[in-house]
């Protein structure tokens, strides 16, 4: 049967016809389809995308940023898209018709959002696009994905920037550090000084203190003295009937009182002479403090323009010192060239002595040739006549000659020949005598302008000759004084280094003294305010101890008067009981005064008390104060060492603005979009084609049939080698067409093969059972299979459908096994396997299929075929 088979397919030739398409078809299908995706994404420079720039640039750090405008200039150098640079009307309207699928607008405030980065607000750059994805959603897709590219390089461009203006600010930061170690030195020297006059005025404090201390115990003693008086006048108007005895005991107390009055008064007027020493010494201080203030201000003032003056000496001693050192070193070569000059000028002057030898002759020799032009003239015009009548001689002698030629005698050819050549060239002789002629004027009178001039050079050369002398003379004393100028230039030259070094030594300590004296003025004004404050109450403390002084006279002369009355009083006692209320007053009085003179005395030495222990608690916290300052001066020299010794270059920016770098390692290898869609597109191909292929091959015979497996073995003699050259031109296309150049370029061809006759058996049996209906139902098995084989997306994000019956559709083991063939993956042995049972279960089922048909034929019992071919389905 199989040769039987052969032969109908070899007579039928419209049948071969449709074999041969039918085995062109995975070529067509696959390879229109890959054509037309083969690589988009090497394309992309085609796609139309639409730019707008509206931004207006801004000002950041001192430097305008033009944002926007960079970016655009970028994009026309990238080429990644097809960019139209346009304005916003235009871009607009070519995205709703198609012309343009993106469009990216660049804000008018774009690079002033950028320069807001160091403000308390900063804002976002926004760079906006618009797409239209009902134009088509792929090309949307793809512009925001080059998108994305174009975001990350601005953003990294941007962040480089903002790195190189953070490293600028380091440096100033450094700068700053420096001047701020600096100033921490000067303060701590200064510190030293604040600390000796804190020293001295804790010292005055404590003076101070010490003395209020003696004055609170005076006055506590006067204000008991006080109250035991009243105490002893109220016993004394309560005692009348004792009148003398206390009046005796009144004499014995007002003996002790004149004696601590004394004592008081004396102690008042030490007290008195003290604040007025230490009120004087307090206004000298003020002043003295007050003048140190403005002679501070003015220090300042000078110390700052003695600073920047000094700045300029320096400089302009560096500029003399570096000219000097110029000039210095250009001396030797300037003692080379005077000594040069000097051999120049002698070479000079012998050169002119030959110089105005060479004149005299030359004038003599002009001489004499304008007087033989002169003659030459008179001749050279005779000549010019003479040859004249020759040539008129030689032109008539051979016009005879050639009348005599033109009779034919050889003699007087022969003849004419010469007389011929004889005319040509006295013409020429001719032609130069009467061009001699007619050039000697020109010639006589250049021979007397030359005359002319030399006697002008020859009547010059003497003053040439004793200019060249002083000449000589000159650059020979130059010559001579020429060591001189070397050593007068060194010496210069070291003066003006040792000026330079002065100059920059006289500046820095200039700087210094302005720092320092910045300080000073500050503690002068401090010391100004306090000593102010310390006169103020030295002058409350002096008006006190005057006050007590005064009141310590009064009341030792009033005791003294009462002494002297009390010898007499006891005598006159009932006077004295008439003055009884007057006494008990005074004594009220007396006692008031005390105790307000002993309550201020009180609060005079809390006073000093505190100011004692303030200026103690200052100058114990004055060691702490130095050492803060010392370790502020050493963290800031550390920080700003730390900041210089910090890379600060450009590659630091590269890495601030992209720091990390993405390494890709591809395992396989999948160049571009065709060969990463072939797997997929092979597969159909290859299914459409067995399909179409039993659809137009005759698989059933009416023929007598001898067995079902001759039968099968028939038409699987013309199926499986007509699925094996569709899959091997398939793959051959591919590669001669479009490149297709998969790493296992024979296992893919392999898998083909197989691939194209596991379809082609299932094909086989389920027409050979169900006819037209089979063919149908492989149809919508194909629809399954282009869902749930992941040929296009992972299967991960295919959705449940195309996950729940990816592992039952042969495209599944296809698409795997070509992807493994074409990328160089691994092993596919497992989905060749399922392709190989795929094809040996569906050609045994087909084996069984006729072997069941046959049967039934040879019984006369109908099949389920022929019940199909009945109903129109087979």
């Amino acid at each position: 049967m199989v040769r039987n088979e052969w032969k109908k397919l070899l007579r039928n030739p419209l049948l071969i016809v449709v074999i041969a398409a039918i085995v062109l078809i995975p070529s067509i299908y696959a390879g229109f389809f890959l054509a037309s995706m083969w690589d988009p994404y090497g394309e992309l420079d085609k796609l139309p995308v639409a730019v707008v720039n509206l931004d207006r640039g801004a000002v950041y750090d001192g430097k305008e940023l033009q944002i926007g405008q960079d970016l655009v200039d970028n994009l026309r150098e990238d080429g990644s898209l097809n960019f139209t640079f346009t304005d916003a009307a235009s871009a607009e309207q070519g995205l709703r018709d198609g012309n343009y699928y993106m469009v990216v607008i660049i804000p008018e405030d774009f690079s002033y959002k950028a320069s807001t980065v160091t403000t308390p607000n900063p804002e976002k750059m926004e760079l906006i696009y618009e797409t239209n994805p009902a134009t088509n959603y792929v090309a949307m897709k793809l512009s925001e994905s080059a998108m994305t590219k174009i975001e990350m390089s601005l953003q990294q461009k941007i962040s480089e920037e903002y790195a190189q203006t953070i490293f600028e600010k380091f440096g100033d930061v450094s700068d700053g550090m420096h001047e701020a170690a600096e100033g921490a030195l000067q303060l701590v020297e200064g510190e030293g000084r604040l600390t000796d006059g804190v020293a001295q005025l804790d010292d005055g404090a404590v003076q101070l203190n010490n003395g209020a201390s003696d004055l609170h115990d005076g006055t506590t003693t006067l204000y008991s003295g006080a109250l035991e008086l009243n105490n002893g006048i109220h016993a004394y108007l309560d005692g009348s009937s004792t009148i003398n005895g206390g009046l005796r005991t009144l004499d014995e107390s007002l003996l002790l009182l004149s004696s601590g009055a004394g004592d008081l008064r004396n102690g008042a007027v030490a007290l008195a002479n003290g604040t007025s020493q230490l009120r004087t010494g307090a206004a000298s201080l003020t002043a003295g403090s007050t003048s140190l203030a403005a002679g501070a201000n003015s220090l300042y003032s000078g110390s700052n323009d003695l600073a920047s003056g000094a700045d300029q000496l320096a400089a302009g001693l560096n500029d003399l010192s570096n000219g000097l050192d110029s000039m210095n070193s250009q001396i030797p070569d300037l003692t080379a060239g005077i000594s040069s000059l000097d051999q120049g000028a002698t070479a000079l002057d012998n050169g002119i002595t030959q110089y105005t030898q060479g004149v005299s002759s030359s004038y003599q020799g002009a001489t004499a040739l304008s007087n033989g032009l002169d003659s030459m003239s008179t001749a050279t015009a005779t000549l010019a006549s003479g040859s004249s009548n020759i040539n008129s001689s030689i032109i008539a002698l051979d016009q005879y000659a050639q009348a005599m030629a033109a009779t034919g005698d050889p003699y007087w050819v022969e003849f004419a020949g010469y007389t011929s050549s004889l005319v040509q060239n006295y013409a020429l002789l001719d032609g130069g005598i009467s061009q001699l002629d007619s050039n000697m004027p020109t010639l006589c009178q250049g021979a007397d302008q030359l005359e002319t001039g030399l006697a002008t050079l020859d009547a010059a050369s003497s003053d040439l000759t004793a200019g060249s002398q002083a000449l000589v003379a000159g650059t020979g004393a130059l010559n001579a004084s020429a060591p001189a100028l070397t050593d007068g230039m060194a010496s210069a030259s070291q003066g003006a280094s040792a000026l330079s070094a002065g100059a920059d030594q006289l500046a820095a300590g200039a700087h210094n003294l302005a720092g320092g004296a910045g300080q000073l003025v500050t503690g002068a004004n401090d010391l100004s305010q306090g000593a102010a404050t310390l006169n103020n109450g030295i002058c409350a403390v002096d008006q006190g101890a005057a006050s007590l002084a005064d009141g310590a006279g009064r009341l030792d002369n009033g005791l003294s008067q009462a002494s002297t009355g009390a010898d007499t009083l006891y005598n006159g006692s009932n006077q004295l009981v008439g003055n009884n209320q007057a006494l008990l007053n005074g004594s009220a009085a007396l006692t008031d005064g005390a105790g307000r003179l002993d309550a201020g005395s009180e609060a005079l030495l809390e006073g000093t008390s505190e100011l004692a222990q303030g200026t103690s608690e200052l100058a114990a916290s004055l060691p702490e104060l130095s050492t803060g300052t010392m370790e502020l001066k050493s963290g800031l020299e550390d920080g700003a060492l730390r900041i210089d010794q910090g890379s600060m270059e450009q590659v630091n920016a590269d890495m601030m603005s992209n720091p990390v770098d993405t390494a890709e390692t591809r395992i396989t290898n999948v160049s571009d979009n065709g060969h990463a869609m072939a797997a997929y597109m092979m597969s159909v191909g290859l299914w459409v084609a067995s399909l179409a292929f039993c659809l137009m091959y005759p698989l059933t015979s009416h023929d007598k049939l001898t067995s079902g497996f001759s039968w099968w073995l028939s038409k699987a003699s013309v199926l499986y080698p007509m699925a094996v050259i569709q899959a091997v031109i398939l793959v051959l296309i591919l590669h001669i067409k479009l490149g297709f150049d998969p790493v296992r370029f024979a296992g893919t061809v392999a898998v083909a093969c197989l691939a194209s006759m596991a379809f082609m058996s299932l094909m086989y049996f389920f027409n050979v059972l169900l006819g037209k209906v089979g063919s149908f139902l492989m149809l919508i098995f194909m629809v399954l299979q282009l869902a749930g084989s992941a040929g296009t997306y992972p299967l991960e994000i295919s959705g449940p459908l195309a996950q729940a019956l990816n592992r039952f559709m042969p495209f599944t083991y296809t698409v795997t096994a070509f992807r493994s063939t074409i990328g160089g993956g691994e092993s596919c042995t497992g989905c060749i396997a399922i392709l190989l049972g795929i094809l040996l279960i569906s050609s045994l089922l087909t084996i069984i299929l006729f072997f069941v048909r046959s049967k039934e034929e040879e019984t006369g019992h109908k099949s389920l075929y022929d019940y199909m071919e009945e109903k129109g389905f087979a």
